[in-house]
């Protein structure tokens, strides 16, 4: 008699199918706050300022899953969003218990409008960051998603792992930091007349220069220029793509 091999049936590895959100929205009074934290591990932060603002307005966009819409449902009860407010820093982040399995991949998606000249230090790890007409100074991280900013502010660093970056510095005044991508293109647009001296580089792809009052070294992969009078530093360089500033 022919014995056949035993054969060991493994239990195949589920991805939760059903899924529970929720919409938060709170308010919180701007007095004494000079600044933005807000993070979150999976989801987008959208920030808008605006002038004369009075308080910030907050909605937050709450997700998860489970392996029943029962199991999805309790997993969403189990979600919060922190916030606090410490050294004129208002803090906002997603709450998640530890004892929440990682399979419920919980998201948090951030909307909030600011004062103006409120500063901001925004990070995700999995999804993109929008700012829009801030003033302060700017420090965006995210892991895996693209930056898009349009701000006045004139003290930067925008840094994404995997994902572009497209960034619109509005402020007449030197621009000082970094813009950094590890995998993806940087475009910088600078206002005619800016005091800055840009250090532009790229591992792997082009870097292209418009505008400049003064072309200081230019190379295919990097560019050392200055616009106006040069007397901010602002480094702007990828490892994988293209870089252009103008």
């Amino acid at each position: 008699m022919r014995l056949l091999p035993l054969l060991v049936l493994l239990p195949a590895c589920s991805v939760p199918t059903y899924e529970a959100s929720r919409t938060v929205d709170f308010t919180v009074p701007a007095a004494g706050i000079a600044a933005l934290s807000c993070t979150s591990h999976n989801g987008a932060i959208v920030v808008v300022g605006e002038n004369g603002r009075q308080e910030f307005a907050v909605r937050v966009e709450i997700t998860a899953r489970g392996n029943t819409q029962a199991e999805a449902d309790d997993n969403l009860a189990q979600l919060d969003v922190d916030r606090a407010t410490s050294d004129g820093v208002l803090r906002l982040v997603g709450k998640v218990p530890e004892e929440l399995p990682g399979s419920c991949s919980p998201v948090f998606a951030f909307t909030v409008t600011v004062p103006r000249d409120c500063g901001l230090e925004l990070e995700t790890h999995n999804g993109s960051i929008e700012v829009k007409d801030t003033k302060g100074r700017v420090s965006l991280q995210t892991h895996n998603g693209k930056v898009v900013a349009d701000v006045t502010s004139t003290d930067l660093d925008v840094v994404t792992h995997n994902g572009s970056i497209s960034l619109t510095a509005n402020g007449d005044a030197p621009i000082n930091g970094r813009v950094e991508s590890h995998n993806g293109s940087v475009n910088v647009k600078l206002p005619p007349g800016n005091g800055t001296k840009v250090s532009a580089r790229s591992g792997n792809g082009s870097v292209n220069v418009k505008g400049a009052a003064r072309v200081d070294g230019k190379g295919e992969n990097s560019a050392e220029v200055s616009y106006g009078e040069g007397n901010g530093k602002l480094s702007v360089s990828t490892h994988n793509g293209a870089v252009w500033v103008r």
